[in-house]
């Protein structure tokens, strides 16, 4: 549970993603949460900006970690996708939500450009694969920011 800040909602991790936390209420010991499960989050302006540094931190082959396994080490020398998000999320938000909007955006870009490269993680997978270029990859991120700046409007 992360609660909200700057007038934002707060955010609850459940098995099924991040939902946005409507309320949270300590009563009697006991701790009362009101979280909107019938939709994801809706996106920001932060996820905008999520996308424009993962595109910054990926801004040349030379620093494109095409051998991901999702271990992102801090001050890396190359950088896959994931870390790049993870870290641009880190950046922007102050933390690591693996369901924020810009990583569902960006997920389900890959769900439809991905095909067979991808598996069971689908970042990984994609950034991996010996087909996909570091063109492909801000392609797919150029995608993912559109969509969300057309659900900010």
């Amino acid at each position: 549970m992360i609660l909200g800040r700057d007038s934002n909602p707060g955010l609850a991790k459940t098995p099924f993603g991040w939902f946005r936390l409507e309320a949270a209420r300590l009563e009697g010991g006991r701790l009362n949460l009101t979280i909107l499960g019938n939709k994801q989050l809706p996106p920001t302006t932060d996820d905008i900006r999520i996308i424009q540094r993962a595109m910054a931190l990926l801004s040349d082959v030379k620093v494109w970690n095409k051998d991901d396994d999702r271990n992102c080490p801090s001050n890396p020398q190359k950088w896959s996708v994931f870390c790049a998000l993870m870290q641009a999320t880190q950046e922007v938000s102050g933390g690591v939500h693996y369901r924020q909007p810009a990583l569902q955006a960006v997920r389900e870009v890959v769900n439809e450009v991905g095909g067979t490269r991808v598996n069971k993680h689908r970042l990984m997978d994609y950034n991996n694969h010996p087909d996909t270029t570091l063109n492909d990859i801000h392609n797919m991120l150029r995608v993912a920011q559109t969509r969300l700046a057309e659900r900010l409007r």
